[in-house]
């Protein structure tokens, strides 16, 4: 009997979040306009497990007809910090809406993870770019929460390499010289790491 209470309650538990999902898409309509409400839905939604949930706050991230409910829906992801939301966050770096690139940029840097860091080096171009300066913002923040952790890099992650020696990297020499080193590949040798550190450190110190 115990399958039977399961599926009763999946089955419930589907229900309260489409329901919740409902809420929240009407809460950002002019007419039904409603933070309150909104922030209700969404502590509801953010109950339930994110192996369970995240086909629905799919839903939410891919909302075509509203993109402020896609930036919240992403916000609201980075607030729960759990990496099975990277993929998805990834994917909203190339969303046709500024502010919802901005958004999965800030949550990838909330959650920490080195999986979102060439992405986000992907991202640091072109130098005028708001999305470059917010993500130079997050990979700061990644590198942070790794060193915390106790976490470095080996010898076939040329951008945690480049995370962890370089700074926010501000000034286009400087990134360009990285970008090079990227290039050509992983398996760069220990040594040739340091020296390339110290290099690139010393261009943007100039550049300043």
């Amino acid at each position: 009997m115990n399958w039977i209470r399961e599926k009763a309650q999946k089955a419930k538990d589907i229900l309260a979040i489409n329901k919740a999902i409902g809420v929240i898409t009407l809460s950002f309509h002019p007419m039904f306009y409603d933070e309150a409400v909104r922030f209700r839905e969404f502590k509801k939604l953010k109950k339930f497990d994110l192996d369970f949930s995240l086909p629905y706050w799919k839903e939410l991230v891919k909302y075509k007809k509203n993109a402020a409910v896609r930036e919240q829906a992403i916000a609201e992801l980075g607030k729960i910090g759990s990496e099975k939301a990277i993929p998805l966050l990834i994917e909203k770096l190339n969303d046709e809406n500024l502010s919802v690139k901005l958004s999965a940029v800030r949550s990838l840097g909330e959650i920490g993870s080195e999986k979102a860091v060439p992405h986000l080096i992907s991202k640091l171009m072109p130098i005028d770019s708001v999305v470059r300066k917010f993500s130079a913002n997050a990979l700061e923040n990644i590198k942070k929460k790794l060193l915390e952790k106790g976490k470095g890099y080996g010898p076939n992650q040329p951008e945690l390499f480049a995370l962890m020696h370089i700074s926010p990297l501000q000034h286009p020499k400087a990134f360009d010289s990285l970008l090079k080193e990227l290039k050509k590949g992983k398996n760069i040798p220990e040594k040739k790491w340091r020296l390339t550190a110290k290099q690139l450190t010393a261009v943007e110190r100039q550049l300043k």
